[in-house]
């Protein structure tokens, strides 16, 4: 009898009775989406627990909210309401629009972290008023999002503290462009970076050069698939060389082995010492 009391009482415990601090670590571990439409609707104290402001400081909202069958904009913007300006982590896929992140930004500016993920909806200027609302910005990630050295400009002036940037244009340029554009103006208006990924990228070498003269405090580099470096590399190897010999001796490169159909040797092999 003992034992099937015991066993009763296990199978109907009262979660409204969970320790406060409890239940918040399990709504932290629960979509945010999830937690608006089914969670904070338990009872009272899982209400109470899911308005704090506190669980609302990471905005994960890459989750697809349409499969709660709710409009994800609205969701969104009551996430950022209870959040209550205290939100420092924003990460959105596939469905942003220029109004939503703007209401974000507006209602959040103590973010340090925004990572956007094929967003196809944003457009460029939307993009600029969003970064000018966020001056503690720290990372800026964009992936699949066409995004012109315009924003890249904005996000450096706007953002003085930002210290990782990645801009993933894997979708956009082919080896048959060539644009330092986005290239240069990550050198001229974000010199205090400590990462930067730019994949895909249409640079030559002269934006490549231009970001290590001017990003004294890089880190981390990363340049895969920018298909313009591959000819150039060839024979400027030593500019690359006396550069990094000058300003960039603790910078760590990633990128393709541009020579493997032309050479066993990897292209960076000599950089090595310098990295």
């Amino acid at each position: 009898m003992a034992s099937n009391s015991i066993l009763q009482s296990k199978r109907f415990r009262n979660w409204a009775e969970l320790p406060p601090e409890l239940l918040e670590m399990i709504l932290l571990r629960d979509e945010a989406f999830h937690v608006l439409m089914s969670a904070r609707r338990v009872c009272k104290a899982w209400h109470r627990v899911g308005s704090d402001p506190a669980l609302w400081r990471v905005l994960d909202l890459r989750c697809a909210g349409y499969r709660y069958g709710v409009d994800v904009e609205t969701m969104a913007r009551r996430a950022v309401d209870l959040s209550c300006g205290q939100s420092v982590d924003l990460s959105i896929a596939f469905w942003a629009t220029d109004h939503v992140l703007l209401y974000i930004s507006q209602r959040s500016s103590q973010l340090r972290r925004v990572h956007l993920v094929s967003c196809s909806n944003l457009t460029n200027v939307g993009l600029i008023q969003v970064v000018k609302n966020l001056p503690l910005l720290e990372e800026l990630h964009l992936y699949h999002i066409d995004v012109s050295w315009h924003v890249i400009k904005a996000a450096g002036r706007h953002c003085p503290q930002l210290k990782s940037f990645k801009l993933n244009d894997q979708h956009k340029g082919t080896q048959n462009d060539l644009c330092n554009k986005e290239a240069q103006a990550v050198a001229k208006y974000m010199p205090g970076l400590r990462h930067l990924q730019l994949v895909a990228n249409t640079m030559s070498l002269e934006g490549l050069l231009a970001i290590f003269k001017k990003c004294h405090h890089l880190e981390t580099l990363d340049i895969r698939q920018c298909h313009n470096l591959k000819p150039l590399l060839l024979y400027h190897e030593a500019d690359l060389l006396k550069c990094l010999a000058q300003c960039k001796k603790n910078l760590r490169i990633t990128y393709d082995n541009l020579l493997a159909e032309e050479s066993d040797k990897p292209i960076f092999s000599s950089l090595w010492p310098y990295l």
